[in-house]
């Protein structure tokens, strides 16, 4: 065997796309030895949004607004701090409810309500069943779903309850999906 060719068979040139971990060879010498790179698999759902809500939640600021500028005509600092709240509550609205997805992955599942995030491990999550529960909750619908957890619960609306539900349930209990 040429000395290249000795070069060649000793050398392990690393793939960039997969992890290395360190073994030692048969003569001694460390090794890299290639494991893929293992993403844990997500899922994001959006949150199902019902008009009536979406109207609720965009036509107050509005109204407040309105209500001050009409109130600009009669007394300016009172129509300022109407427009000021209406402006104030609008930006509270969409800071605490914009994005509102929910992420399923391989360890928990993330909720996500604008400004505000909730990590719930798989290993705390007993099960989940379909809802119209009125509690107040980081969900844009009244179709939602209970989230049953060790010490408490969740409820959360995504779109596509049925979909999230049998998700949830597979990852909980991997070797009925399989």
């Amino acid at each position: 065997m040429t000395d290249k060719a000795q070069l060649d068979a000793s050398l392990q040139i690393a793939d960039p796309t997969v992890k290395s971990g360190s073994e030692t060879s048969h003569d001694g010498r460390w090794a890299a030895s290639p494991q893929p790179n293992v993403k844990p698999m997500q899922t994001k759902y959006p949150s199902r949004i019902a008009p009536w809500i979406a109207v609720t939640l965009i036509g107050a600021p509005l109204v407040v607004m309105a209500v001050g500028a009409f109130t600009l005509t009669t007394s300016i600092g009172a129509g300022v701090v109407a427009m000021v709240t209406g402006l104030f509550v609008g930006g509270v609205i969409v800071a605490l409810t914009l994005p509102c997805v929910y992420t399923l992955t391989d360890d928990g599942l993330k909720i996500k309500s604008g400004l505000l995030e909730d990590d719930v491990p798989l290993a705390d999550i007993l099960g989940a069943e379909m809802s119209g529960s009125l509690w107040s909750a980081p969900a844009l619908s009244l179709r939602r779903v209970k989230i049953r957890l060790k010490n408490g619960a969740r409820v959360i609306s995504p779109q596509d309850r049925e979909r999230f539900i049998a998700d949830l349930e597979a990852r909980l209990h991997p070797a009925k999906a399989g």
